[in-house]
């Protein structure tokens, strides 16, 4: 799942101690861990932290790459406005909230 930094849960955000607010947050459930997962969420950012909450899982953290922005393309995903969490697929949104 992934979320606005601002935005994402408080537990999940709490692991973040660096004095820089990112812009984006990625909670990968264990069971969808993979080094392609991996390579596809570092690979496209400028600054990326990587954290291993308890229960399991991945937590990243991170800031959009400065050229993306300037080029108008974003590389984490936007949700529509409209979006709410009733809208995420019941087993990310399970496996968000088992942690």
């Amino acid at each position: 799942m992934i979320w606005r930094f601002a935005d994402a849960p408080a537990k999940f955000r709490s692991l973040h101690i660096n004095s820089s607010e990112p812009d984006w947050l990625v909670f990968v459930p264990r069971s969808f861990q993979s080094p392609d997962v991996d390579e596809a969420i570092v690979g496209g950012a400028a600054s990326v932290s990587r954290y291993d909450p308890p229960g399991g899982g991945i937590v990243y953290v991170g800031m959009a790459s400065i050229g993306s922005f300037a080029k108008g393309n974003v590389s984490f995903f936007q949700p529509p406005a409209r979006m709410t969490a009733g809208d995420q697929p019941a087993n990310a949104r399970a496996a968000a909230n088992k942690y």
